[in-house]
């Protein structure tokens, strides 16, 4: 309630302070709107990195092809689901204690920190890899018979 009204207040004296100096428009491209724009941007990008809204979308697919029935795959979309409700519900809350600004850094701080350590993980386990294109070749060769 406070940031709306300081927000409202800046708004004022913005209007207030162009209309004295006898300015009626501003470009788009000063910082004030640009700044904004570029933080939404990589805040987007980094939310479009996770892979969550897939996640989301196609819960219960991923489920099916896990293996559970398709009874355990709908209970497990709506568990995600309420999950997914309540925490909104406690970032709304968290929201008007912490303030927008405390949540925004450390959310895309976990964002981006997680996305590190799964590049991380991920470039671990391929540098384990082996390749078994060869063996599998003499398997198939060797299965075939000559006509």
């Amino acid at each position: 309630m406070l940031e709306l009204q300081e927000m409202e207040a800046t708004d004022i004296a913005e209007r207030a302070q162009s209309s004295a100096a006898g300015q009626t428009r501003e470009s788009v491209l000063s910082r004030k709107y640009v700044t904004p724009f570029v933080l939404a941007c990589i805040i987007l990008a980094c939310n479009q990195a996770t892979g969550v809204n897939s996640i989301i979308g196609y819960n219960t697919n991923i489920l099916l092809q896990g293996g559970l029935s398709d009874v355990q795959a709908h209970w497990g979309y709506l568990i995600l689901t309420l999950v997914n409700f309540l925490l909104t519900i406690g970032g709304v809350l968290l929201v008007d204690r912490k303030g927008r600004k405390f949540l925004l850094t450390l959310g895309t701080g976990g964002i981006v920190a997680s996305l590190l350590f799964v590049g991380f993980l991920f470039r671990q386990t391929e540098a384990l890899r082996v390749d078994s294109g060869p063996e599998l070749q003499t398997l198939v060769s060797g299965a075939e018979t000559p006509r």
